[in-house]
């Protein structure tokens, strides 16, 4: 296999340094295709910034306000390849109620008015140089596996909306495109820029999904 010595497991405070460099250096190599939202956002994407949101992060910071520390029960996972973190995800409860989401509310809101517990999958970033062999199934299964446990049992996402390519992968893996806004945060020149809301209500059903896919990956040796 091209995947000898995988670990996966839960953010430490000892990886964050190293997880912050792998994730900046993957994020801006990614999301530089998309000129238009990627010069607005870029200024924000640092090592020590990235870095100081893990620490809250890992903190469970209950008063934190950064990007990652929304809703209950999160957690983030590594993948180690022979020690060194190539790939990072973390999850969250979905938080209804939520102003901008609340289309994402209407449309998964059940007939006897209730609303089904979604994971909130967030900040998954792979290593440029080891895409393609799995570190992401091993992510997303680490995360259905930790929030179908806690009785979980759908999945949300909140993309950029103009990163075509990541929309066509995730639209391709069954997730439906729900809603749309403008991102609360501010970034150069005092712009926003568009969020995606994609939502799948089977999370048990992207698990396998997940499973299958890696299963074939390691079956080819890649």
């Amino acid at each position: 296999s091209d995947l000898p010595s995988v670990t996966v497991r839960p953010l430490q405070e000892k990886d964050i340094d190293a997880v912050a460099a792998m994730e900046v250096k993957a994020w801006h190599e990614y999301y530089s295709q998309y000129e238009g939202f990627y010069n607005i956002v870029k200024g924000a994407v640092t090592e020590d910034k990235v870095a100081a949101d893990w620490r809250e992060f890992v903190a469970r910071d209950q008063d934190a306000q950064g990007p990652m520390v929304l809703g209950d029960d999160r957690e983030a996972f590594v993948v180690f390849l022979e020690g060194r973190p190539v790939g990072i995800g973390a999850v969250s409860a979905y938080k209804t109620g939520v102003e901008v989401w609340k289309p994402v509310d209407d449309y998964i809101r059940q007939p006897d008015g209730t609303l089904p517990r979604l994971a909130k999958y967030q900040n998954l970033y792979v290593h440029q140089d080891h895409r393609g062999y799995g570190v992401g199934h091993f992510l997303n299964l680490a995360r259905a596996d930790y929030m179908l446990a806690k009785g979980y049992t759908g999945l949300f996402l909140a993309p950029f909306a103009d990163a075509a390519k990541t929309m066509a992968f995730h639209e391709k893996n069954g997730l439906i495109k729900v809603h749309e806004y403008l991102s609360l945060s501010t970034y150069a020149d005092d712009r926003r820029v568009k969020i995606a809301c994609m939502v799948n209500l089977d999370l048990e059903g992207m698990r396998e999904h997940w499973r299958k896919q890696l299963d074939r990956k390691q079956a080819e040796g890649k």
